[in-house]
């Protein structure tokens, strides 16, 4: 009988333990999404206010076969990577957060890529075309953040500059993985402010 005593108190413990895991999960979950937001309220105000440097990563371009860069050629689109229909829709809706939320840029510069350019033109945006937004090589991201940051510093005065550009560009200057159709916000010496994800779904 006592061995069934201990038994039946060892089961009740580890509820006890289950329900405490459960508990610590759920406030996880809680603070994840108050700061999640707290961060994206911070990023629309600084967009608003026009000092910010932003990095949008092109709307979902599913990297499948038939959908491959190869043998890039910028002026035919066939011969890269493009985006799909999730795409198109997603880059409408990011037109549409920056009008709703009354957010004006001073420049955008986009990737020669189609699939930034298309991101660009959905989003109604005036872009330019620039390398610096362009793909990378990792052995190139140094020169490259350097290349923004003086573009930055002639250029952060007039207002909100974004690169609409791919997750190698974005990813070692913001120091964060930039989803398709997500934004890092940043201060004009590139420190973060908030991501804002616009959903295709």
């Amino acid at each position: 009988m006592f061995y069934y005593l201990i038994i039946y108190k060892k089961l009740i413990e580890k509820q006890y333990v289950i329900i405490f895991a459960l508990v610590l999960l759920v406030l996880f979950s809680i603070c994840k999404v108050y700061a999640g937001n707290f961060n994206k309220l911070k990023a629309i105000k600084a967009m608003q206010k026009g000092d910010t440097i932003i990095f949008l990563r092109h709307s979902k371009a599913p990297k499948i076969d038939g959908n491959r860069d190869i043998n890039v050629n910028f002026d035919d689109c066939s011969t890269q990577r493009n985006l799909n229909k999730e795409g198109k829709i997603q880059s409408l809706r990011i037109g549409n957060f920056f009008k709703t939320y009354k957010i004006s840029f001073h420049k955008v510069l986009s990737s020669p890529f189609c699939r930034c350019i298309e991101t660009a033109k959905l989003a109604n945006l005036n872009y330019e075309v620039s390398n610096l937004a362009s793909n990378l090589k990792s052995k190139d991201v140094n020169k490259r953040i350097n290349e923004i940051k003086k573009y930055i510093k002639n250029e952060a005065k007039g207002g909100n500059i974004i690169f609409v550009t791919h997750f190698n560009v974005g990813n070692p200057i913001t120091k964060r993985k930039l989803l398709s159709g997500e934004m890092i916000v940043m201060s004009q010496a590139l420190k973060f402010i908030g991501s804002i994800f616009i959903p295709y779904w």
